[in-house]
C-alpha cells in the first residue's frame, strides 16, 4: 500500500531518469554505514531487554546519537576533523569487538518482517522525500529554506576549523552565535560530506530524507512497542506521517535542525518509558544520549520527551505508592549515579569541553520559555522565515477541504480512544502530549504572531496523535481498515501537493558560479549584482574563495552579508528575470566591455577602474548577530 502510494506520488512529479540515483546512493550508504558502524556495540551492550524485538532498527539512529556527540567532544577538543573521524570509527569497532565477544551477534528477529518491512518502507518514504532532486537530475540542495546556505556552510566550516574559531577563507566565516548549541548535528552532515567524498551542498537532502526514515522508523517502534499495534496499523502509521505535508516540508525546505530533532524525538519517548519500566542502567544511559542530541539539535522539542516522562513518572510513582512499594526519589536515583570522586574525572573534562554548545542549549530554552509563558509579550521576532500559519490540516495528512474540522476531531477523538487499552502510567504519558499540543495551540492561534512556534509544536506533537489514531482504527475490524486504506490513497495527494511546489534552490548556473570564480586572478574582488535574498546568499557561497560585496547586501536578517561597496575589480550581473521584469541584457553602469564569462543567468563584467570610491570587498561576512536574543532562531 505504502510502496504504491511512493509510485504515484513519482509520477504525478514527472520524475525521468536517473541521474541523481549515485549520488543519493553514495551518500545514503556513507551516512548509514558510518551511524551503524557507531551504533552497533552500544545497541548490543545497552538496549533493554524489552526493546529487542527491534534491535536492528536501534543501531543506525543510535550511531547517529554517538558519532556526532564523539565528533563534537573530539571537535572541542581542537582534534583535527579527518582524525576524528578515524578515531570515532576505530573506537566504534573495537567497541563493536568487545560487544560481540559478551553479547554475541544479534539474534534474528521474529518474525524477521517485524523488521524488513518498516526498514522497506522507511526506504521507500525516504526516496519520496527527494523526489524533487530525482526530478532535478542531480544532487544538489531543494526547497527554499534561506538557512541551507548557513547549514552546509557550518557543515563545512566544522571539516574544517575549530567551533568556535573564525576563518574568512570559508563561505560561512564561523559557526552563528545562534547556533552554537547545534555543532553535534553539523558534524554529523560533515561526515557524511567528507565519506561520501561530495561537497556538504550535494549531501545535505540526503541526509534530510535520512533523518525522516529514522523518524518514521522510531515512530515505528512507538506504535509498536508502547501502543501496543499490529504490524499493519504500525506501517500504516509511518505512511501517514512520511507522507504528511508539514513533514515533507520541513525536510525538503530544509529545516536541518528541526527535522534531526524531529529525529530523535521518538525514540527518546520509547526509551524515556521503557526507563521507567524496566530502569536499566543501560537504558539510562541510551536515553541520555538521545536527549543531549535532541537538546543540541532543536531545544524547543526537547521538553517534549521530558513532559511525556514526566507526566508517566507521576502516574507510575502514584499507583507504586497506592501499592505499598517504596519509590525511589530524584536525590536517590542521582546519587546511585554518581560515583564519587572517580565520576569526576569524567563529568567534569566532559562539561569544560562542551561548555559552549551547552549555553547554547540553555540560551534558546531561556529566550524562547520566556516569551512562551508570558502572554503578553510579542512574538514578532520568532517569525523566522515564516509569514503566517500553515493551514491545520498540513499536519494532520488532510486536504483542505469544507470537513477537515470534522475529520480533526475524529482523529483526536480516535488517539485518546487507543489510550484506552494502555497502562495508566503509559497513558498518562501520551496524553500529556495531547494536552500540551491543545494548550499551545490555542495560546498561539490567539496571539497574532504566534506562527513560528505554532508549526514548532504540531510538527513535532501532530505525527504522534497519528499514530495513535492509526493504532485505534486498525483495532476497529474491517470498517477501521478500510477508514486507513483510504486515508492513506489521498495521503498521496497531499504528499504531491508540497513535492509539486518544490524544486532545486541551487541550480545548475547557481553552482556554475564556481567556474567563474575558477578563472579569475586569486585575491580579485567582485561586486554582487544579484538581489538581495537567497540567490545573493548562494552566489556569495559559490564565490567565496574571492574578497566579496554588493551595493545591495541582503540586510534586516540574521544572516551574515557581505559588505557594502560600489568600487571592485569585477561585477556578477544576475540575469534572470525577477517579479515579473524582463531578463536582464544589458551590462551594468559600472562595467566595461562585453560579458566575459556568461551561463543563461549569470554573467560577469570587469568593473571600470574609474569608478570612484575605495574597495570595501571581503571575504569576511559583516555578522549581524553579536548576542544572543529573543529573535534567534532555534
Amino acid at each position: 500500500m505504502v510502496a504504491g502510494a511512493a509510485l504515484q506520488i513519482a509520477q504525478r512529479a514527472g520524475v525521468r531518469g536517473i541521474s541523481a540515483v549515485p549520488p543519493t546512493a553514495h551518500a545514503l550508504l556513507a551516512a548509514v554505514g558510518y551511524f551503524a558502524l557507531c551504533g552497533f556495540a552500544p545497541v548490543r551492550l545497552l538496549l533493554p531487554p524489552g526493546l529487542r524485538d527491534h534491535e536492528l532498527l536501534w543501531i543506525v539512529p543510535t550511531g547517529a546519537c554517538t558519532s556526532c556527540l564523539g565528533l563534537t567532544v573530539l571537535g572541542y577538543a581542537a582534534v583535527p576533523f579527518p582524525l576524528s573521524l578515524a578515531l570515532v570509527a576505530v573506537i566504534a569497532a573495537a567497541a563493536g569487538a568487545v560487544a560481540l565477544r559478551r553479547a554475541g551477534p544479534p539474534a534474528r528477529p521474529r518474525p524477521a518482517r517485524g523488521v524488513l518491512w518498516p526498514a522497506f518502507v522507511a526506504t521507500l518514504l525516504c526516496a519520496v522525500a527527494l523526489v524533487p532532486m530525482f526530478r532535478t537530475g542531480f544532487a544538489t540542495v531543494i526547497g527554499d529554506g534561506s538557512d541551507s546556505h548557513l547549514a552546509v556552510g557550518t557543515a563545512q566550516f566544522l571539516q574544517h576549523d575549530y567551533p568556535t574559531s573564525v576563518d574568512p577563507s570559508q563561505p560561512v566565516n564561523s559557526v552563528p552565535l545562534v547556533w552554537r548549541s547545534k555543532p553535534p548535528i553539523y558534524y554529523g552532515l560533515a561526515a557524511v560530506s567528507s565519506l561520501s567524498g561530495m561537497p556538504t551542498y550535494r549531501t545535505i537532502a540526503q541526509v534530510q530524507a535520512l533523518l525522516v526514515a529514522l523518524a518514521l522508523l522510531g515512530l515505528f517502534v512507538f506504535t509498536r512497542s508502547l501502543l501496543g499495534a499490529s504490524l499493519a496499523a504500525a506501517l500504516c502509521a509511518m505512511g501517514l506521517v512520511g507522507l504528511d505535508r508539514i513533514v515533507l516540508h520541513t525536510a525538503m525546505h530544509p529545516y536541518y535542525n528541526q527535522n534531526f530533532g524531529f529525529a530523535m524525538m521518538p525514540w527518546a519517548i520509547v526509551l524515556a518509558w521503557w526507563a521507567l519500566r524496566e530502569r536499566t542502567r543501560g537504558g539510562l544511559v541510551l536515553l541520555a544520549l538521545f536527549l543531549a542530541l535532541l537538546g543540541f539539535a532543536y531545544p524547543l522539542a526537547l521538553p517534549i520527551p521530558l513532559v511525556f516522562a514526566g507526566a508517566a513518572s507521576w502516574q507510575d510513582r502514584r499507583e507504586r505508592r497506592g501499592r505499598g512499594e517504596r519509590v525511589a526519589t530524584l536525590r536517590s536515583m542521582l546519587r546511585r549515579s554518581y560515583r564519587g570522586r572517580r565520576s569526576l574525572l569524567w563529568m567534569l573534562p566532559l562539561c569544560v569541553v562542551l561548555i559552549v554548545p551547552i549555553v547554547g542549549i540553555v540560551e534558546k530554552l531561556q529566550s524562547a520559555v520566556g516569551v512562551v509563558v508570558d502572554p503578553t509579550k510579542p512574538l514578532t521576532d520568532w517569525g523566522g522565515d515564516l509569514t503566517g500559519y500553515f493551514p491545520e490540516p498540513w499536519y494532520f495528512t488532510l486536504g483542505r477541504g469544507p470537513l477537515w474540522p470534522l475529520l480533526l476531531a475524529a482523529i483526536v477523538g480516535l488517539g485518546a480512544l487507543a489510550l484506552r487499552r494502555l497502562p495508566r502510567s503509559l497513558a498518562w504519558g501520551v496524553a500529556a502530549l495531547f494536552v500540551l499540543g491543545a494548550v499551545l495551540e490555542l495560546d498561539f492561534r490567539l496571539r497574532t504572531t504566534g506562527f513560528y512556534f505554532e508549526f514548532k509544536t504540531l510538527a513535532f506533537i501532530a505525527p504522534v496523535v497519528l499514530c495513535c489514531a492509526a493504532a485505534a482504527l486498525s483495532r476497529l475490524g474491517i470498517a477501521g481498515v478500510l477508514v486507513l486504506v483510504i486515508w492513506l490513497n489521498g495521503a498521496t495527494s497531499i504528499a504531491a501537493s508540497e513535492i509539486g511546489v518544490t524544486f532545486e534552490q541551487v541550480g545548475v548556473n547557481l553552482l556554475g558560479l564556481r567556474a567563474f570564480s575558477h578563472d579569475l586572478p586569486a585575491g580579485a574582488s567582485i561586486r554582487l549584482d544579484v538581489e538581495p535574498g537567497g540567490r545573493q546568499l548562494w552566489a556569495a557561497y559559490m564565490l567565496a574563495p574571492h574578497p566579496l560585496c554588493s551595493q545591495e547586501p541582503l540586510v534586516n536578517t540574521s544572516y551574515p552579508h557581505v559588505p557594502v561597496s560600489r568600487k571592485a575589480d569585477y561585477i556578477v550581473v544576475d540575469m534572470r528575470p525577477a517579479g515579473g521584469q524582463i531578463a536582464r541584457t544589458t551590462p551594468p553602469f559600472d562595467a566595461v566591455g562585453s560579458p566575459l564569462r556568461s551561463n543563461g543567468e549569470f554573467a560577469l563584467y570587469r568593473e571600470n577602474a574609474t569608478v570612484p570610491g575605495p574597495d570595501a570587498c571581503s571575504r569576511l561576512r559583516v555578522q549581524t548577530v553579536r548576542t544572543i536574543t529573543p529573535g534567534g532562531a532555534l
